[in-house]
């Protein structure tokens, strides 16, 4: 769970910045 949740903050990260 924790490591599919690091990976979608990165997505929207990415997205977003």
């Amino acid at each position: 769970v924790t490591e599919m949740a690091g990976t979608f903050a990165l997505s929207v990260g990415a997205a977003v910045g």
